[in-house]
C-alpha cells in the first residue's frame, strides 16, 4: 500500500488549529467557532487507522462531499422575533437591507444586490447584458463543464447557448478556445465563464476579449464566495458576478444568489428583481419577482460571524489532504492555488489519472462502504444533455469530455476534524491499491505488497 510521509504531517498538524464548530445549542450565542489545538502525532492516529478493526470501520455517520453550515442559534431567534414585531417578511426590510450592506462591504463591490436564488440571479445579469451589449446576437459563449443553471439561464430566457472548451489545468473556459469559437460561430452578446472549484478564470484575457469584441462579460462565481485575488474580491471583475447562497455554500441563507458589479449601476439590477418597479407607483422597465425574504436575510445575517473560521479551517483540511495525497501518482489534484489568488476552499477536487486504468465509478461504490460520500461533479457533461445537443460547439470540447469522466470531490466542510482527513485519505489509498491489484481493501490491509 502507498506510504505516507508522516513526518512531513505531523509538522502541519503540529500548526493546525482545529475549528470545533459549535452547534449553537447554548443558551447564549457565540460570536465564532471556538479554536482549539491538535496535538496527537500523526503518525500515532496513522498507526491506528492502519490498524484493521480502526480503519475499515465505517465512519458513525455519512461523510458528504459537502455540508449545510449552522447560524448562531440565539441571533436568529433575535432576528426572527424582530421579523415577527414587525410584520415585514419580504419587500427589502431591515434584514435585507443589513445583509445587502454586509456583502457589499465584504465583498468589496460597488453595486451588490440580493436575489431569491442564484439561477434566476444569472437570468438576471443575462437581461442586463442584453440591453448593454455593443453585439446584437443571441449567443452567449460559455462552458459545459458546469452545474446546470449556467446553461438552463441561458437557454430558458431564448437565448442560445454556444459551448467552448475549457482549459486543461484550471478547468475554466479556456480564452483561446473562446475566440476561436467567436471566429467559427460569430460574436455573442455576452460570454459566461464560470470560476470552477474555486479556480479563478483568466481574467486579463477574458477582459481583453470583452474589449475586443465588445460582449458583456458575466461570471459565474456560485463556487467562489470569499475569494480574493490580488486583494480585490472576485465579484469586482467582469461586468456582474453571480454568487450563490444554496445551503452547500460557505456563507448561505437556504436559498438565495448574489449579483456583484463595479460597472452596472444598482437600480438597473434592482428594477430587474423587483418587477420592473423603480418606486412605488413607478413602473420602469422590463422585471420579475426575485427577492429574497427577510428570514432568508436573517439565515445569513446569522452566519456571517462564522465566515472568516469556516474559511480558515477549510483551508487547513485541503492543506492536510494535500499533503497526504501528494505521493499518490495516480491522483491529480484539480484546484490550483497561485500566490496571487486567496480562495475560499470551497470544495476538494481530484481527479484519477488517464493512466491508473481506475475505474471512478468503482471508487465511489467502495468509499460508500465506509459513509464516505464523493461525488462526480458536472456529470453528465451538459453538451450530452438531450436539451443541449444541437447547441453550437456541443461536439468540440474533448478537454471537458475527458475531465467528466475521471474528476471527482472529496468531503469538505466545517464539521468535519483532522482525523476525519487522515482517515479518509487512508481508505481512498487503500481502495485506490485494491482496484489497481484487483483485490478486496481487506485483503490490501493483510497484504500490503499485493
Amino acid at each position: 500500500m502507498l506510504d505516507t510521509d508522516a513526518h512531513g504531517l505531523h509538522q502541519i498538524v503540529k500548526e493546525f488549529a482545529v475549528s470545533k464548530t459549535s452547534d449553537f445549542s447554548d443558551s447564549q450565542p457565540i460570536a465564532a467557532s471556538e479554536i482549539v489545538e491538535f496535538e496527537e502525532p500523526v503518525k500515532e492516529l496513522l498507526e491506528a487507522f492502519r490498524t484493521q478493526n480502526k480503519l475499515l470501520e465505517p465512519f458513525s455517520e455519512p461523510i458528504y462531499w459537502t455540508k449545510a453550515l449552522n447560524p448562531i442559534k440565539e441571533d436568529f431567534k433575535a432576528r426572527l422575533e424582530r421579523i415577527f414585531k414587525n410584520h415585514h417578511y419580504s419587500n427589502f426590510g431591515e434584514q435585507h437591507q443589513e445583509l445587502e450592506q454586509k456583502l457589499r462591504d465584504y465583498l468589496g463591490v460597488k453595486t451588490c444586490i440580493l436575489v431569491n436564488n442564484a439561477t434566476i440571479g444569472l437570468m438576471l445579469a443575462l437581461k442586463a447584458a442584453e440591453k448593454l451589449s455593443e453585439v446584437k446576437s443571441k449567443k452567449v459563449i460559455t462552458t459545459a463543464f458546469t452545474f446546470p443553471a449556467t446553461v438552463q439561464a441561458i437557454k430558458f430566457l431564448g437565448f442560445e447557448p454556444v459551448f467552448a472548451d475549457i482549459c486543461p489545468f484550471s478547468l475554466c473556459l479556456d480564452p483561446e478556445n473562446v475566440e476561436r469559437t467567436i471566429k467559427k460561430y460569430g460574436v455573442p452578446f455576452a460570454a459566461l465563464p464560470v470560476h470552477v472549484f474555486g479556480n479563478v478564470c483568466d481574467l486579463e484575457a477574458f477582459n481583453y476579449l470583452k474589449q475586443k469584441y465588445g460582449f458583456v462579460l458575466i461570471y459565474d462565481a456560485a463556487h467562489v464566495f470569499g475569494t480574493k485575488v490580488k486583494g480585490h474580491g472576485i465579484g469586482c471583475f467582469g461586468d456582474i458576478s453571480v454568487f450563490s447562497l444554496h445551503a452547500t455554500k460557505i456563507l448561505h441563507s437556504a436559498e438565495g444568489g448574489i449579483l456583484t458589479s463595479d460597472s452596472v449601476d444598482y437600480e438597473t439590477l434592482h428594477i430587474l428583481r423587483n418587477n420592473g418597479f423603480a418606486g412605488v407607483d413607478l413602473v420602469k422597465g422590463l422585471g420579475i419577482n426575485a427577492k429574497l425574504s427577510e428570514i432568508n436575510c436573517a439565515l445569513g445575517l446569522s452566519m456571517f460571524p462564522l465566515i472568516d473560521e469556516a474559511i480558515k479551517k477549510r483551508k487547513k483540511l485541503y492543506e492536510l489532504y494535500q499533503a497526504i495525497l501528494k505521493p499518490v501518482d495516480f491522483l491529480e489534484p484539480l484546484l490550483r492555488v497561485s500566490s496571487d489568488v486567496s480562495p475560499s476552499y470551497m470544495y476538494c477536487p481530484y481527479a484519477l489519472s488517464s493512466k491508473s486504468g481506475i475505474s471512478r465509478e468503482a471508487l465511489i461504490e467502495r468509499l460508500k462502504k465506509y459513509k464516505v460520500v464523493i461525488r462526480r461533479y458536472f456529470y453528465p457533461l451538459l453538451s450530452k444533455v438531450n436539451c443541449y445537443l444541437d447547441a453550437a460547439g456541443a461536439d468540440e470540447l474533448s478537454v471537458s469530455e475527458d475531465k467528466v469522466r475521471r474528476s471527482f470531490v472529496l468531503p469538505l466542510n466545517s464539521y468535519m476534524e483532522i482525523d476525519d482527513v487522515v482517515k479518509i485519505c487512508e481508505l481512498l489509498k487503500l481502495e485506490l491499491t485494491a482496484l489497481r491489484n484487483g483485490v478486496t481493501a481487506r485483503q490490501a490491509v493483510i497484504n500490503p505488497e499485493t
